[in-house]
C-alpha cells in the first residue's frame, strides 16, 4: 500500500524479503533496509501509473549474503487516478543470475579464443566487443576502436553509407545491439 506503506499480504514472504516475515506487516522502511544500496533507487525513483505493469531485478542483503529478487505485478490506482498500491509477486531469482553470469563467462572465453573476428555493435553502431582475431583481421587494437562507430573500421569506405543507413534504421526501431 503505497499510502500507508505496510504490506498488507504476506504469503511466503521470508524467502521473498529477506527474511522479514518473522515481524508482521513490514512497512516499506523495513523492507527497503534489506535492498543493497546501491538498488535502492529502483523503488525511490518514480512509480507506474494505474494499471500499468512492472517488473524490477534487485539485490537483498540476507544477514550478509546477497541474493536476487524480482517483483513483478501491476499498480493500482484510486478513483481519482493516482497509484495508491502495487500487487503482485516475488521470487528468489539468484541461481537464474548466477547462471546466466556463468553463461557471458563461457560466451566471453569463447570469443576470446575464437579463430574468427568477433565484433560486437550497441544499437547506434558503436563498438562495444572486438576479440584478438578482429585485432588481426581488421588491423586495430580494441582499445582503440572500443566506443568508435564499427562502419568506419569493418567496412571500406564506399560500403560505409550503405551500412550506416542499416544501423540507423536499426537504431530506430529500438535495436540495442546489433
Amino acid at each position: 500500500d503505497l499510502v500507508t506503506g505496510v504490506f498488507t499480504m504476506w504469503d511466503h514472504a521470508e524467502s521473498a524479503s529477506g527474511g522479514l516475515a518473522a515481524r508482521s506487516a513490514p512497512d516499506f522502511t523495513d523492507f527497503l533496509e534489506r535492498v543493497v544500496a546501491e538498488d535502492r533507487h529502483l523503488f525511490l525513483e518514480g512509480q507506474p501509473a494505474p494499471g500499468e505493469s512492472f517488473a524490477v531485478d534487485y539485490r537483498v542483503d540476507e544477514d550478509g549474503e546477497i541474493t536476487w529478487r524480482r517483483s513483478q505485478g501491476r499498480a493500482v490506482g484510486d478513483a481519482n487516478g493516482r497509484t495508491v498500491a502495487l500487487r503482485g509477486t516475488t521470487i528468489d531469482v539468484t541461481a537464474t543470475r548466477e547462471a546466466e553470469a556463468e553463461a557471458a563467462a563461457v560466451f566471453r572465453r569463447t570469443v576470446e579464443v575464437a579463430y574468427d573476428a568477433f565484433v560486437g555493435a550497441d544499437g547506434q553502431g558503436r563498438i562495444t566487443d572486438w576479440n584478438p582475431a578482429a585485432e588481426q583481421m581488421f588491423g586495430w587494437p580494441a582499445e582503440e576502436v572500443l566506443g568508435e562507430l564499427m562502419v568506419d573500421h569493418v567496412f571500406v569506405a564506399e560500403d560505409r553509407p550503405y551500412y550506416q543507413d542499416r544501423i540507423e534504421a536499426l537504431s530506430a526501431s529500438g535495436a540495442d545491439q546489433l
